[in-house]
């Protein structure tokens, strides 16, 4: 007979489940996912022709800085801090090699010196491309605004 080199498991052994290491990923997963996550109701009055896209939403509403995406402008608090764009569009030599407006970033800088907060509100068009509304988020980005909101219309 030969015998065997190969070890067996113990039949008899119980085997015990580490619960404190999966509860803190959890945890950490939970937090990520809760902070990451926001939605929140606004007042905001549109300008006139400017169509805002609808969604449901049933949070609190928040308070940012506004910048509004219209045709032929984009505001900064109501103010107009870029005349000139047209069908939703920067010029393109407004437009830095990170894909910012340089109009739009200086308007931003003047407005950060008065109103202190990391929040933007982005009010625009639901027929405006997404290069535009990105070009929007990269100008408040190089500015030092941090937490951005999308603005929607709830239908109810």
């Amino acid at each position: 007979m030969r015998k065997s080199f190969v070890k067996r498991p113990l039949l008899n052994t119980q085997m015990t489940l580490q619960i404190t290491s999966m509860a803190d990923i959890f945890m950490i997963i939970l937090v990520f996912l809760l902070k990451t996550y926001g939605s929140g109701a606004i007042d905001v009055t549109p300008s006139p022709g400017l169509i805002i896209p609808r969604a449901l939403t049933g949070s609190a509403p928040v308070e940012g800085l506004k910048l509004e995406i219209g045709e032929k402008t984009v505001r900064i608090d109501g103010e107009i801090a870029i005349a000139g764009i047209r069908d939703y569009k920067f010029k393109s030599d407004d437009l830095s090699a990170n894909g910012a407006s340089k109009a739009l970033v200086s308007s931003l800088q003047r407005k950060k010196q008065e109103k202190s907060g990391s929040q933007v509100i982005v009010v625009a068009d639901q027929r405006a491309p997404y290069s535009t509304i990105k070009a929007v988020l990269a100008s408040a980005a190089v500015t030092g605004y941090t937490d951005f909101k999308l603005a929607v219309v709830n239908p109810n």
